[in-house]
């Protein structure tokens, strides 16, 4: 991806795919779709994954919903639909409240 660019371009380059592809869960979560376009200019990764292993189209689905800006924009720039998929549920799974928490992991597990 970045075999045409040389010294400082292609840093340059990298360093700011890296930064843009681990902000694109935070603008997901605030469904801010301008700067998820932003990034994505920047070559950032749809389909990155936060620490969780939570990708940007499941926070924007759960969240703001299917026809959000937010979400349109990942799904325009090839987002796995399959993040759709129990979006809610899945961020259930990290509720500060362990048996909210329990409860939907254990419902997960049933859908596999």
């Amino acid at each position: 991806e970045f075999d045409h660019m040389v010294g400082a371009q292609a840093l340059n380059s990298m360093l700011k795919a890296t930064v843009a592809e681990q902000a694109m869960c935070i603008l997901a979560r605030q469904g801010n779709a301008d700067l998820l376009r932003k990034a994505l200019e920047l070559r950032a990764n749809a389909d990155a994954e936060d620490v969780r292993g939570v990708r940007p189209l499941t926070y924007a689905t759960a969240l703001h919903g299917e026809h959000h800006a937010a979400t349109r924009v990942l799904l325009t720039s090839g987002a796995d639909t399959r993040a759709k998929a129990h979006a809610e549920l899945v961020l259930t799974m990290f509720s500060s409240d362990a048996q909210v928490a329990s409860d939907a992991v254990e419902e997960v597990a049933t859908l596999q």
